[in-house]
């Protein structure tokens, strides 16, 4: 027999474990029905202090299965949760992520665990477990443990259980916390007990011993309430900002409503305000905000006082408003939230509703808002590392944001300082320190330049690797909540699950974020911008394709084309927003847009003055213009799509001239879709074997002598006829489809390998038959929409400059310059390159309307942008593509590259790119 154990609540010794066989004999039967109408016999409830965050003293746990107490006790041994969750507790304030992170696993493996899984006391390591790996960029880790968190309350339903009765001692008063300031020391904190009695299982019976299987006899424990009911608001308040606006139609989230409802006989006043609290954030955590926003002045106090779920609540309530259309009603709530978290010693949630504040004040609420961060963060130091490391990073972010770097470069150099210690690891902050960290650069007067050389460059480089590239050893996480819910997305798609819903969130995850987004975690929303969103634009077409619409598809492959050249650009393509918003005409732009733009103190406005200089632009004035744009480019604004021209949702092609027509062909995996667009119809079709395709254009390349190296490249005889006709049938099946007769006009819009097609050779009908480019006037376009609105501006001037290198006959550089000067003579109103002060050409504009450059030109695969222009300017940082996309808005208006070079040229296959 078993040694009996002492009870601390009780004098009663353990049952023995032969009494389970002994009941559960045919003999004994009688027994157990006999006891049925006997009364309980339960020990008197503790006071709920012996046990405490400090322990009692009493020994491990043990697994309580069910295994023989056929009447109630209390569980003699053991504490829930076990004490290392509170040690863990207490590392994660110090900013000690890897000790916490062990502590905490410790304290989930400490705790009881049958074959179905674990129990209640599991709660508040498995959600503070879970914001270890949100703060080490592990999201879909975070959210399994929120779901396991919703699976032991669906299971076990515990707050029936639960005794409040003494839950408030009502004599008791909470003394004060040292470190407090003025606001945070007024707060009246709840004497609420440390551990409350929490009954579980089940009275034994004839009934239950009938069933079988697992049986857990009624028993009572001591528990922290408090602390596992704070674990589950934490849990669905983390699980919220991961799933975004997906939580709305998430069975989690209504699974742990139901888990967590009231009980059918309803608690005193402070068990129904703790339940109350966790259900508001409950409903928050299935996007229902207005509830919360709500609920949370209210249910977030018990009779005036702060409760164990008053911070949470708030902070719930303060995020909800964030989202609302008076984001400035998130500041007063962020700074109750902060009082909150202070009194009660919940110290982790202060540095959150500061970074939510600082998302939506304006430069006049900034102000303040910093100051409150630099005290209350110098009133933490000693007491939690892992607050003011938070506080100061946000602090740092309100000053940027109301123009004060000084206080901002201060405020940043210390969170530096703390977070470089030895004993913290948080990485999350470490990539929201390098955000305002960029945001200080930019306003410094540093721009991006696309070769990681500038202090802006240098600058983002943390932000970007959290964002995009956090590893573990060598797998990616996923590190972003838009990321992550974005990959959720796809993988419904995937399983064929596309419904009007997904399209509908695939279409909004596929543009610029909301501006809730840039409010709640800028580095969300950049990361957002900047991922590959091609596979969701391939879904895109394809579903677009499905449909039979022409129109759709139309649609889609615009969207898809246009994504892909934001994809190149710096940001995601969000500088190149700024400026096309900055100096598009009124008429152009969304009313929406137009109102940011012309709203005073907005960056945007900024950046539309900074660009309006009358006159030749100097170079002081471009790169103070280029540093606003960088500025607004990383602000909180939500910025449309307006770099390049979108189609008309309902009529795209409605915009198309009489006899002209629009032609695309779009490489999706391993198929081709056509479309043929007049003005008042789109037809579309599917190209049969588009695997052929590319070795059917490179045949035809051959033919009329690309890529030959010795010899005529031009051939004598036109074999190369019957391979053009073979292509054309690939691509355009039926011989009727084009006609000089139906147009004048032919716009083409390749893709992929068919950019190295020149179409003007493809035969309407035979070999015999007359070409293309001999009845039909055709020209190339990037996107559907760009064919039918071109952008380019009309030249200020007709002078043409001239550039050239060793082209016309690189061997002989006398005879090469004989030529150059017999061009430059022919040519009338010309500009030979370079100037006396060798002007990039990409600040030409205001001199010459044209351009021509005469030099072997490589694109440099490795950054398309960096590819320089003219041969006079490959060591200057503004002779490249990407100084064409800068500031001033006005450049050559036409560009001729006589000798640019692509694989095909090389007698290599390219792909388009």
């Amino acid at each position: 027999m078993r040694r009996s154990e002492p009870c601390n609540c009780c004098e009663h010794p353990r049952i023995p474990s032969l009494w389970l066989a002994f009941v559960r004999s045919l003999f004994c039967l009688l027994i157990s029905l006999s006891l049925l109408g006997a009364t309980s016999l339960h020990a008197q409830f503790g006071n709920g202090n012996g046990a405490g965050n400090n322990g009692n003293g009493q020994q491990s746990n043990r697994v309580n299965r069910g295994s023989g107490i056929p009447f109630g006790s209390v569980e003699p041994t053991g504490q829930y949760p076990t004490r290392e969750y509170y040690v863990g507790l207490e590392a994660y304030r110090a900013g000690d992520l890897k000790s916490a992170f062990d502590l905490f696993e410790a304290s989930i493996r400490g705790g009881r665990k049958d074959l179905k899984g674990r129990y209640i006391e599991a709660i508040p390591g498995l959600a503070m477990l879970g914001e270890c790996y949100w703060q080490m960029g592990d999201l879909p880790s975070c959210r399994q443990n929120a779901d396991e968190i919703i699976q032991i309350l669906s299971r076990h339903k515990f707050l029936r259980g639960v005794n409040w009765t003494n839950a408030i001692q009502p004599s008791v008063a909470v003394s004060k916390r040292a470190f407090l300031w003025p606001d945070a020391a007024a707060v009246q904190v709840a004497a609420f007990r440390e551990m409350l009695p929490v009954a579980s299982g089940q009275q034994v019976t004839a009934d239950v011993l009938r069933q079988g299987g697992a049986i857990e006899s009624l028993t009572y424990r001591n528990m922290d309430v408090a602390e596992i009911m704070r674990g589950i608001a934490i849990a669905s308040y983390r699980r919220r900002v991961l799933l975004g606006p997906l939580s709305e139609n998430d069975p989690g989230a209504n699974l742990l409503l139901d888990s967590i409802k009231y009980p059918a006989t309803m608690p005193p006043p402070v068990g129904k305000t703790m339940i109350g609290a966790a259900r508001s954030v409950g409903y928050f955590g299935k996007r229902d905000d207005q509830r919360v926003i709500n609920d949370a002045p209210n249910i977030g106090f018990y009779g005036g006082t702060a409760h164990p779920l008053s911070a949470i609540t708030m902070l719930a309530a303060t995020n909800a408003l964030v989202g609302s259309k008076k984001p400035e009603t998130a500041i007063p709530a962020a700074m109750r939230t902060v009082h909150l978290s202070a009194a009660l010693g919940q110290l982790e949630f202060i540095g959150e509703a500061f970074q939510l504040a600082a998302g939506s004040a304006n430069a006049q609420q900034a102000g303040k808002l910093a100051e409150s961060a630099s005290l209350i963060a110098g009133a933490l130091l000693r007491e939690s590392r892992f607050a003011t490391l938070h506080c100061l990073i946000a602090g740092a972010d309100a000053s940027v944001t109301a123009g004060n770097l000084e206080m901002a470069n201060k405020m940043l150099a210390n969170a530096e300082a703390l977070a470089n210690r030895r004993d913290v690891t948080l990485p999350r902050f470490n990539a929201y320190a390098s955000y305002v960290r960029s945001r200080i650069a930019a306003a410094s007067g540093s721009t991006i330049t696309g070769t990681q050389s500038s202090i802006l460059d240098k600058a983002l480089i943390p932000m970007f690797t959290f964002a995009l590239n956090t590893r573990n050893r060598r797998q990616v996480l996923v590190s972003m909540p838009r990321v992550y819910q974005f990959n959720l997305i796809q993988q419904a798609i995937g399983n064929a699950r596309a419904d009007s819903t997904i399209k509908k969130l695939l279409d909004a995850y596929c543009e610029d974020p909301p501006i809730e987004v840039w409010r709640r975690d800028p580095v969300d929303g950049l990361a957002a911008v900047m991922i590959d969103t091609s596979a969701a634009h391939v879904s895109q077409v394809t579903l677009a394709a499905s449909t039979g619409y022409g129109e759709k598809l139309l649609q889609a492959i615009d969207s898809m084309l246009a994504a892909r050249f934001h994809r190149q650009l710096p940001l995601g393509g969000r500088i190149a927003q700024v400026r096309a918003i900055a100096r598009a005409d009124e008429k152009d732009l969304p009313p929406a847009t137009l109102e940011m733009r012309n709203t005073p103190g907005n960056p945007i406005s900024e950046v539309h003055k900074a660009a309006a200089i009358a006159g030749k632009p100097t170079l002081a004035a471009m790169t103070s213009a280029e540093t606003k744009a960088c500025v607004a480019a990383l602000s909180r604004v939500h910025l449309p799509q307006v770099t390049l021209p979108t189609l008309e949702e309902k009529s795209p092609a409605a915009k198309l001239p009489p006899k002209t027509g629009l032609l695309t062909f779009t490489s999706v995996g391993k198929r081709v879709y056509a479309t043929l667009s007049a003005k008042n119809k789109i037809v579309m079709w599917t190209v049969n074997g588009s695997s052929r395709v590319p070795s059917e254009i490179a045949k035809l390349l051959r033919g009329i002598g690309v890529g030959k190296t010795r010899g005529d490249r031009i051939p004598e005889d036109e074999s190369w006829k019957e391979d053009a006709v073979a292509l054309r049938r690939l691509l355009i099946p039926e011989d009727t489809t084009i006609t000089a007769e139906k147009f004048d006009e032919l716009i083409i819009v390749p893709d992929g390998p068919l950019w190295y097609l020149p179409f003007e050779l493809l035969p309407f009908l035979e070999a015999d038959s007359p070409l293309f480019g001999e009845q039909i006037k055709i020209r190339y376009a990037a996107t559907p929409a760009l064919a039918l609105r071109p952008v380019s501006a009309s030249p200020a001037t007709n002078k043409i400059g001239i550039a050239t290198g060793k082209f016309f006959a690189p061997r002989d550089l006398e005879v090469n310059q004989q030529i150059v000067d017999s061009i430059v003579d022919v040519v009338t109103d010309s500009l030979p390159l370079p100037d006396a002060n060798k002007t990039p050409t990409a600040l030409l504009g205001s001199e010459i309307g044209h351009l021509a450059i005469a030099a072997p030109q490589t694109p440099n695969s490795n950054n398309l942008l960096l590819t320089p222009m003219a041969p006079y300017e490959q060591t200057n940082p503004l002779g490249n593509l990407a100084a064409w996309l800068r500031f001033p808005t006005q450049v050559p208006a036409t560009v001729i590259l006589a000798g640019f070079r692509t694989p095909v040229g090389l007698g290599r296959r390219g792909d388009g790119s």
